[in-house]
């Protein structure tokens, strides 16, 4: 039985992250990186809200995927994202590239802002 997700061709996936780098469906990235289900945006690496007002209206769910260290939000960041109506995961790079590929696979309405 293949249990292999079913991938739009519009769709992206992310494959790797590597050394600051990312690839998103063939695509070489070399800087932090927001990404949806049919986009790719720069990333300035800040977690604020003013970081991703550009995509409030088409996300629901924001993961925020970080090598090494993983820093908590604080309770006022959690606050202004809550506000704003976004539900905001902040964990490991290799967590966040897998659970955005799940929930994008999923239909669901995710970004993922990484940096590798």
């Amino acid at each position: 039985m293949d249990i292999t997700p079913l991938i739009r061709r519009d769709q992206n996936i992310i494959q790797s992250y590597k050394n600051g780098s990312l690839k998103i469906s063939g695509v070489i990235y070399d800087h932090p990186a927001i990404v949806t289900y049919n986009r790719v945006l720069p990333w300035s690496g800040k977690i604020d809200l003013d970081a991703f007002q550009i995509l409030k209206n088409d996300i629901d769910i924001l993961l925020i995927g970080l090598s090494g260290d993983v820093p908590f939000l604080t309770s006022q960041q959690r606050a202004s994202f809550k506000e704003a109506g976004l539900s905001v995961d902040i964990m490991d790079i290799g967590a966040a590239c897998r659970t955005f590929n799940v929930l994008t696979a999923e239909g669901r309405r995710v970004a993922a802002a990484l940096k590798a």
